[in-house]
């Protein structure tokens, strides 16, 4: 197996791997950086605007031999209509608190969003 380095970039800020992984191929480097890339995104932002994230592969010669990246930018055209809000709102609530968090909170629903009933 072959070693790869993953370095990696936080807007301007590099962290250079000096110790590496060692890999099937590039293909499993590739799926290491991905994951490592997602692990990333998910630590809280500075700031969500302009916030830029990358993984770059390196081979055991210093070869520089993928980079994957990921660009936050909120552009705001219009603003939203109210369903649309929502949909948004549920969305973003869903993903921080599961699954659980949207049972008995739709439209219809018995329980109101302060846990009485």
């Amino acid at each position: 197996m072959a070693r790869y380095f993953f370095d990696t970039y936080e807007s301007d800020a590099l962290i250079k791997d000096e110790t590496g992984i060692e890999c099937g191929g590039i293909e499993a480097a590739r799926n290491e950086a991905l994951a490592g890339l997602i692990d990333l995104a998910r630590d809280p932002l500075k700031g969500v605007d302009g916030h830029q994230l990358a993984i770059e592969i390196r081979d055991e010669n210093d070869k520089k031999l993928v980079r994957l990246s990921l660009s936050l930018q909120m552009l705001l055209t219009r603003r939203p209509s109210a369903p649309t809000a929502r949909l948004f709102h549920c969305f973003w609530k869903l993903r921080r608190d599961g699954p659980a968090a949207m049972q008995h909170s739709g439209p219809g629903s018995r329980r109101h969003d302060n846990g009485q009933v």
